[in-house]
């Protein structure tokens, strides 16, 4: 009798430790999980950081290209603003030499009234 309790006792205990080690085991699994979900998450977080660099990247190429733009922009009006100058002296130029050629025709005419009236004195 005190053996078959004895034995009954200790296939109790290899059942316990039987649930024991299954216990265990679903507990191993489920952290192999989480540490797979962790790393996963990592990979993400990674490729998120990469994704941001690239985004970053991009947008000082924008910015850079954005302030070529400006400069381009700003040496266009410099030489507008140069040509409206030289055209103004242009203008200008082209006014005194319309000015000078109409002094001239008067002083052409002129002549031409005093020779008419020196002619016409003889």
């Amino acid at each position: 009798d005190d053996h078959s309790d004895i034995v009954d006792d200790h296939s109790d205990i290899v059942d316990d430790h039987s649930e024991l080690v299954d216990d265990h085991s679903d507990i191993v699994d489920d952290y192999s999980d989480i540490v797979d979900d962790h790393s996963d998450i990592v990979d993400d977080h990674s490729e998120l950081v990469d994704d941001h660099l690239d985004i970053v990247d991009d947008y000082s190429d924008i910015v850079d290209d954005h302030s070529d733009i400006v400069d381009d922009h700003s040496d266009i009006v410099d030489d507008h603003s140069d040509i409206v100058s030289d055209h103004s002296y242009i203008v200008d130029d082209h006014s005194d030499i319309v000015d000078d050629h109409s002094d001239i025709v008067d002083d052409h005419l002129d002549i031409v009234n005093d020779h008419l009236d020196i002619v016409n004195d003889q």
